[in-house]
């Protein structure tokens, strides 16, 4: 007759079924079930001997392609990639994004109720107590000579304008990317061809020179330089205005001009180079004619004028407001004439 046991240790259990077998033997049901649980038990030694065996694993560090052991970091500026970030770690780099800088005390604050800058989306705003706002950037500087190259015939104005091969179409698309602050060479070289539009160079600085060069058979409609202390050198253009100012230019710390035509099919119409405000210019072997004014020179500017040509102008110089005009060589055809404080020397 099969006896009843446990399942696990198999230990001797009473057998219950018949009143005859309801006897209790000693030996059988605690003798022998004692020996099978002590034999079932695992002693001390057991236990160091699994924990070494466990020591004894080789477990992998873990990568981003492998699994295994990682360490934790609360690092909230680190670069590895083989620690796993703490919960503290996650929650500082949170509250770190939200971080803005009290311009008042010269300190790192979190509070929405401070005066303080912050980086949201790559932009810098500043908040003032009520709202965040944008905080405009600073001006750009030039950091090497460039040369940019228009073609009004191949060019494209989403090129680079670095090579001529990438030239833009516009002279106007290459102004508009100049630095603000111009410390080296900058050089904006324009393929023959028409460009009807007006070029504009303003707000440049710097202590460089930005070279506007045209090669043969250049024309635009006009030329506008104002508030410039970084200098500015224009060779060559032929300026199709038929009215108004051609050339105009103030508060320039220093400009030359050369070989530049200014020349229109009726006389008597506009101005061909009109300067003032402070501005120190040289006008080297230009062409001016059928103009009202062919150079107008007015408030403390200065002027030096040397081999420039052209006839039919109703006055050649007319020189105001404290200005004063330096002639050498040839000269324009017409009549002069200095008013407040002009001077022609």
């Amino acid at each position: 007759m099969n006896e009843p046991k446990t399942p696990n240790l198999g230990l001797n259990k009473i057998d219950r079924s018949s009143p005859s077998t309801t006897y209790f033997d000693l030996d059988k049901y605690l003798d022998q079930n004692w020996e099978k649980v002590d034999e079932g038990v695992a002693t001390k030694q057991d236990l160091e001997e699994l924990r070494e065996a466990v020591g004894e694993i080789d477990v992998p560090e873990a990568s981003l392609t492998q699994k295994g052991k990682v360490q934790l970091s609360s690092k909230t500026d680190g670069t590895s990639e083989t620690v796993a970030a703490t919960e503290k770690a996650v929650r500082d780099a949170r509250i770190a994004t939200n971080y803005a800088i009290d311009v008042h005390a010269d300190s790192i604050v979190n509070s929405s109720e401070t005066h303080g800058l912050r980086i949201k989306a790559g932009k810098m705003e500043y908040y003032n107590g009520i709202i965040w706002t944008p905080v405009a950037a600073g001006p750009t500087t030039s950091t090497e000579n460039l040369t940019y190259y228009v073609n009004a015939s191949t060019g494209y104005d989403g090129n680079t304008g670095l090579s001529p091969a990438q030239a833009f179409k516009t002279i106007a698309k290459a102004i508009s990317i100049l630095p603000e602050v111009i410390n080296h060479r900058v050089y904006v070289r324009v393929n023959k061809g028409n460009y009807p539009e007006q070029i504009i160079i303003s707000g440049k600085s710097g202590i460089g020179r930005i070279y506007l060069n045209a090669s043969n058979e250049v024309t635009i409609g006009s030329c506008y330089l104002n508030n410039c202390s970084v200098e500015v050198e224009i060779y060559g253009f032929d300026v199709i205005n038929t009215r108004g100012t051609s050339f105009q230019i103030e508060l320039c710390k220093y400009v030359r001009l050369s070989n530049c035509k200014f020349e229109q099919a009726t006389s008597d119409t506009g101005i061909g180079v009109f300067i003032r405000s402070a501005s120190n210019v040289a006008l080297i072997e230009n062409k001016i004619s059928n103009k009202y004014y062919a150079l107008y020179v007015d408030l403390i500017s200065h002027v030096y004028a040397e081999k420039n040509t052209g006839s039919n102008n109703y006055l050649a110089l007319y020189v105001v407001g404290g200005s004063v005009v330096s002639k050498s060589d040839s000269q324009l055809q017409g009549s002069e004439l200095t008013f407040g404080g002009g001077v022609i020397r």
